[in-house]
């Protein structure tokens, strides 16, 4: 199998920009669009428990919102199928959403077994100005 490359992302609004600025990258693009920096963080025991211990919080939080029954399990089990020769490039901002997102990430690489090569693209100000980037959405 060839290596792959996977583009890694918080929320669909940053994919959105992601896929404007760098469409050609856009079939390797996987979305996180789980909020972490709000509700429970358990122990990762499994991509179901995980999906459906964070879709219930969401769940409650906003109710009668549409979610997938399986919450942003498709994100996990992608990352948790890297293999060895893939690598995964992190787009973070400095807010804790996407600063937990990529923690949770090199975490399920690692449940994973995963040495699959991990570069991070952190944004931290906009040029010229005194702006923090908090999130790419």
């Amino acid at each position: 199998m060839s290596a792959r490359t996977f583009h890694v992302l918080q929320g669909y609004s940053a994919a959105g920009i992601f896929h404007q600025a760098l469409p050609s990258l856009s079939n390797q693009m996987l979305v996180h669009d789980d909020v972490l920096s709000c509700g429970p963080l358990p122990p990762f025991e499994s991509p179901a428990q995980w999906a459906q211990l964070r879709g219930k919080y969401w769940e409650e939080v906003a109710p009668g919102e549409e979610l997938p029954s399986e919450f942003n399990r498709e994100f996990v089990e992608a990352l948790l199928s890297v293999n060895d020769s893939d690598s995964v490039v992190f787009w973070v901002g400095m807010g804790a959403a996407e600063q937990l997102m990529l923690a949770f990430g090199a975490h399920l690489l690692r449940v994973a077994g995963s040495k699959a090569k991990i570069q991070v693209v952190q944004f931290t100000r906009i040029a010229a100005t005194d702006f923090e980037v908090w999130g790419l959405g």
